[in-house]
């Protein structure tokens, strides 16, 4: 179990008695109701790890096809002789596969820019940005 949040580190001084444990200098006392607390918290991580291993058995496969199919359809968009034979043949799923290209654009670009703790100095990644690959 490689859950360490707050609520778990909180659970778990909760459920240790108090005559294990060390003494707060800060003079902190824990809730009295923390031993229903940690039994529900345990109860609700686990019933999620079951869901979360059989939707993963579910849709881990289909996630791996949904990537690749937008994958394809973002390099067919950018091939002006693909884009001008889907216009001129299917208008509608010209738009449609290109409003796809453009949203799966957007979920692999960063949301914010990227601090780094040095500068760029343009080596091989900036000639590609150069030639626009």
């Amino acid at each position: 179990m490689d859950n360490l949040s707050g609520d778990f580190a909180r659970a778990l001084l909760a459920a240790t008695p108090a005559n294990e444990r060390t003494d707060d200098a800060r003079g902190r006392q824990s809730h009295p109701d923390c031993a229903n607390r940690l039994g529900r918290m345990e109860r609700e991580l686990a019933q999620m790890q079951v869901e979360a291993a059989e939707k993963r058995s579910r849709y881990e496969a289909d996630l791996v096809y949904l990537a690749l199919t937008a994958s394809f359809v973002r390099n067919w968009m950018n091939n002006e002789v693909i884009v001008s034979w889907l216009e001129s043949h299917h208008p509608r799923c010209a738009i449609a596969l290109a409003r796809l290209a453009s949203k799966s654009d957007f979920a692999i670009e960063a949301a914010r820019p990227m601090k780094l703790p040095y500068a760029l100095s343009g080596g091989a990644a900036g000639a590609r940005k150069k030639r626009g690959k």
